[in-house]
């Protein structure tokens, strides 16, 4: 009985919601740009059983996705991903960036004879939507 209240908890509380994804998208290496409820409501007019649906709009990526989804499936709580959206950030107008970090580092103004350049290690990331649906009693 107790796993069923943990995969289906008897209240709306979304603050823990909102810090579950919160967590498991930083220790994955996602950032969450935002959480928005997109509908709550009863799954029929007989049922006590409501059903949850939110959007997650995430950035990182393609390895980082892999490893919260492999999170979230892990969790005790039932969700259900609907849809996941995303898009190249190679493409034109798309919202994904990319972030330089050199493997070593060198002072400005310092001439450097005879050493190769430092490595250059360019992190592409992406942006994510998800689509999660949950439920509680």
């Amino acid at each position: 009985m107790e796993k069923i209240d943990s995969a289906i908890p008897s209240s709306v509380s979304y603050g823990p919601l909102v810090y579950f994804f919160q967590k498991k998208a930083a220790e994955s290496g996602l950032v969450v740009q935002s959480l928005s409820l997109t509908k709550s409501s009863f799954i029929n007019a007989d049922s006590n059983l409501k059903e949850i649906n939110f959007s997650i709009n995430l950035l990182g990526q393609y390895s980082a996705l892999k490893n919260f989804l492999a999170s979230v499936e892990k969790s005790a709580r039932l969700f259900e991903i609907i849809g996941i959206n995303f898009r190249n950030s190679q493409s034109p107008g798309t919202l994904g960036s990319s972030s330089l970090l050199s493997s070593s580092s060198s002072s400005v103004g310092v001439k450097r004879t005879g050493q190769p350049p430092p490595a250059i290690k360019i992190i592409q990331t992406y942006p994510f939507q998800l689509l999660v649906k949950t439920y509680s009693y």
